[in-house]
């Protein structure tokens, strides 16, 4: 099939079908706002929280992902150095959980400081290796990636 351009006349092969979820991650990541990553989030909450409770000692960008999230959500980045309290503040219930606190969250209300200590845990991270790290923690990396780029 040939595609005409108006405005050159010239005729082009048609752009490349894309399927969906096709794009790279990092590509999904660009095009979503926070609203909506905070939604997927929020959806995948359960499987998240298992697959998190379930490392004694977790891979190097998984613990890093999770101080990050926690940094912004407010919590003291000393502290988040040990996953064990990691895995206490993932067992609170009700408004303290981890759902509750991503669902209330406003970037407007953290601070420049709070911003730059979470990014400075995600340097040199990728989403592909967050990803390959823990799968489900990876949309946990893309949230907190996009609160630390506004």
């Amino acid at each position: 099939a040939v595609v005409s351009t108006q405005s050159t006349g010239l005729l082009e092969p048609p752009p490349p079908a894309r399927r969906i979820g096709s794009a790279p991650r990092k590509l999904q990541y660009r095009s979503q706002t926070l609203v909506e990553l905070r939604e997927e989030v929020i959806a995948l909450t359960r499987p998240i929280v298992a697959e998190l409770k379930s490392y004694s000692n977790p891979p190097a960008a998984v613990h890093k992902t999770m101080i990050a999230v926690f940094v912004m959500l407010g919590e003291s980045e000393k502290k988040l150095a040990q996953w064990n309290y990691i895995l206490q503040l993932l067992n609170k219930p009700g408004k303290a959980s981890l759902m509750s606190r991503i669902s209330d969250f406003s970037r407007e209300s953290v601070s420049k400081g709070t911003v730059e200590r979470a990014r400075k845990q995600l340097d040199n991270l990728t989403s592909v290796e967050v990803e390959s790290a823990g799968k489900s923690v990876s949309c946990l990396f893309l949230w907190v990636a996009k609160a630390c780029e506004m």
